[in-house]
């Protein structure tokens, strides 16, 4: 069975390709890992228990099969393969896939980084007519070493016409702490630690590209902690973002 995805769902400068969706439906045997078999200039090679996807730049096409049971339409599947076309052209593009919030503020973009439950979609929808995503955020380098925020219309992301790539602003750790809304630096260790344990990892041959990217974005823009509390007003938390604007 086949089918074709229209819908524009990421729209970074550059990622043009079309992707040919082949879905398999059965009991197929599928990897338990996310893992990059290829990776480079000329394309990728990705797979997971849900898709496998590759790419050829050069063609402009690319071709994905999902794997799901029999009587089911896995879109989730369907979204697993576009999201690792992105992510192979993100990493080597010298970027990163994080798991964070992004709020829009003064044309910046301010990823806040949490594990699932740590306030990242309370934090967005905070700012329901603004935010980018609140869930998922890749972030690439240009050429002369700027930070970029694209954006990506998945499922949980707003659906609504807002900007597709935006200066990257800053990094925020989300706190546990909720009785104020504050940012403070982070030691330079734990900094690393927390952006590596909040960044969708690529195994295989993605895997240097991705710690690299890692490193590369802790270094141009170093975390601060975002403790955030409900009982304070939105102004807070951009005035929040402030600082961490003026600290970086």
């Amino acid at each position: 069975m086949g089918t074709t995805l229209t819908e524009r769902w990421l729209d970074p400068p550059g990622l043009g390709a079309d992707l040919e969706l082949d879905v398999q439906v059965g009991p197929i045997k599928a990897p338990d890992r996310e893992w990059f078999w290829r990776l480079d200039n000329d394309g990728f090679a990705f797979e997971n228990c849900r898709c496998r996807a590759s790419a050829d730049y050069h063609a402009g096409r690319g071709d994905a099969v999902v794997l799901c049971s029999p009587g089911v339409t896995d879109n989730y599947a369907v979204l697993n393969c576009i999201a690792a076309a992105a992510h192979a052209e993100v990493l080597r593009r010298g970027g990163a896939l994080l798991h964070g919030a992004t709020l829009c503020h003064r044309n910046r973009a301010y990823v806040a980084l949490g594990h699932s439950g740590a306030g990242k979609s309370t934090l967005a929808n905070r700012f329901a007519d603004t935010y980018l995503h609140d869930d998922y955020a890749f972030v690439v380098p240009d050429a002369k070493g700027r930070w970029w925020f694209w954006r990506h219309a998945e499922t949980r992301g707003p659906r609504d016409d807002r900007p597709w790539r935006v200066p990257l602003g800053g990094l925020l750790i989300l706190s546990e702490d909720r009785s104020r809304t504050a940012t403070g630096p982070i030691a330079s260790d734990e900094a690393f630690a927390a952006a590596f344990a909040h960044t969708f990892h690529a195994g295989g041959a993605g895997a240097q590209p991705m710690f690299a990217g890692v490193q590369q974005l802790i270094h141009d823009h170093p975390p601060w902690r975002l403790s955030h509390s409900l009982d304070d007003a939105p102004q807070a938390i951009l005035e929040a973002l402030e600082a961490v604007s003026h600290g970086a």
